[in-house]
């Protein structure tokens, strides 16, 4: 199989691990710094928030979790409110619209190592292909975390 052909496979694996939701998790940040907290400001569910995010201990900005879980549950309730999904509020799409978001941010990582590959006189698509397979792009971007999104930014200002 040609390089193109396995990034595309590989792409498309990323994408259904992500609508496919593990039972496990990685690391206890990954809902409860981000998601939780977006779902009880946002969609006023009854969550836990981590003291991090308590106004009498601040110590945590609500930027990064807006501009990932935020977004994503402020389209699940503005399409509700419209009524043009009246179920939307559900544990399968609080727990995959977020990581949906983070998987098509992490293709902004696959587009900078695509054009950065020709800098180091490497193969683009080789280069992809190793990116594609690589562990912590499965895993990790493809998930709430904050770090994630940090490295995701830094590859763009690298472009």
């Amino acid at each position: 199989m040609r390089a193109p052909g396995l990034w595309a496979l590989l792409a498309a694996l990323r994408a259904g691990w992500c609508l496919l939701p593990q039972a496990g998790y990685l690391h206890p940040d990954e809902f409860f710094q981000s998601p939780e907290v977006m779902a009880g400001d946002i969609l006023n569910l009854q969550v836990y928030y981590p003291w991090e995010f308590l106004s009498s201990s601040p110590c945590r900005t609500v930027v990064f979790p807006l501009m990932t879980s935020g977004v994503t549950y402020w389209v699940i309730k503005s399409l509700q409110q419209l009524d043009i999904c009246s179920s939307c509020i559900n544990s399968y799409t609080l727990l995959v619209s977020p990581r949906l978001l983070f998987t098509i941010f992490s293709f902004i990582l696959d587009y900078s190592v695509y054009r950065l590959a020709p800098f180091w006189d490497a193969d683009p698509w080789k280069a992809l292909v190793l990116l594609a397979g690589s562990y912590v792009t499965l895993v990790f971007y493809t998930r709430t975390f904050t770090n994630a999104l940090e490295g995701l930014l830094f590859a763009l200002l690298m472009v």
